[in-house]
């Protein structure tokens, strides 16, 4: 299901799921090298989990004061998702 997202800039699964900065958990490892989002979903109305975008590298999502824009968040290539359980 997730994996059509993947070579696609994450705008697509961010505007399929209608979310926008303040839904997502940015990951950066290491710190001020953004290299995931994440989100909650609740599925079959009670199961939750934690969906992962990870984002293909870029100097665009290095930023020392860990303030990426949503712009550039969007802009940039989907190379896996994962999900796991959140409860």
């Amino acid at each position: 299901m997730y994996n059509t997202y993947i070579g696609l800039p994450a705008a697509r699964i961010l505007d399929d799921y209608h979310l926008d900065k303040n839904d997502l958990r940015m990951i950066d490892e290491p710190p001020g090298t953004l290299v995931g989002i994440s989100f909650y979903k609740t599925t079959n109305g009670k199961s939750k989990k934690e969906v992962t975008i990870w984002l293909e590298n870029s100097p665009k999502l290095f930023d020392h004061n860990r303030s990426w824009t949503i712009e550039t968040i969007r802009e940039s290539l989907t190379t896996n998702v994962t999900i796991q359980d959140a409860d």
